[in-house]
């Protein structure tokens, strides 16, 4: 329970710092042929496949046995998949709201 509390109050705070960065007023600067702006989405995209490295590489360092020995996903039960939908319901709610609000 603790490790969702956590999970959700990191959440909401990254929520609120990426609508402030978005929303804040940045100064105009000329762009070159060689700069190149990046969308939000690009970059969340980026940040997620960056987190599954390092989340990937963690887990295999420290379950490899057991999943080799019990599978990738023993004891994922409803309440671990209830979490996860959760999860990106949330993540696709704050998405439509930074995208549509203001």
């Amino acid at each position: 329970i603790f490790a969702t509390l956590g999970i959700s109050a990191c959440s909401g705070l990254a929520s609120v710092y990426t609508e402030k960065v978005i929303k804040a007023k940045r100064p105009e600067k000329q762009q070159t042929s060689t700069s190149q702006q990046y969308g939000l989405a690009y970059t969340q995209v980026q940040l997620a496949l960056v987190s599954l490295c390092i989340m990937g590489v963690y887990c295999v360092f420290i379950e490899l046995d057991v999943i080799i020995e019990k599978g990738f996903f023993y004891e994922f039960n409803g309440a671990a998949m209830l979490s996860v939908f959760v999860g990106a319901i949330g993540g696709l709610i704050v998405a439509g709201v930074l995208k549509y609000a203001d």
